[in-house]
């Protein structure tokens, strides 16, 4: 389900994603990050909410976003995110 390896490169992603700056990713790579991610044609809930959680480690939110038809993560202005406790 969650693959510490692949999930290094996200980590460094969401550490130093800019304030309400979205990051889109694809359906191709959440396949990679958050196996097996799509079952029968939508995300896996576990997969899912441990997306999720892997946001909000970060301060960030992660959604769909119907507009560009991708996933999202996104760091709001009032985020408390505090690098120095991790």
């Amino acid at each position: 389900m969650f693959r510490p390896g692949k999930f290094n490169s996200l980590t460094a992603i969401l550490e130093n994603l800019p304030l309400e700056t979205p990051f889109f990713v694809p359906n191709e790579v959440l396949k990679l990050w958050f196996p097996p991610w799509v079952m029968a044609g939508n995300p896996d809930p576990v997969c899912l909410t441990v997306a999720q959680w892997a946001g909000a480690l970060f301060g960030c939110s992660f959604s769909y976003d119907a507009h560009v038809q991708l996933w999202r993560f996104a760091k709001a202005a009032n985020s408390n995110w505090d690098t120095t406790e991790i």
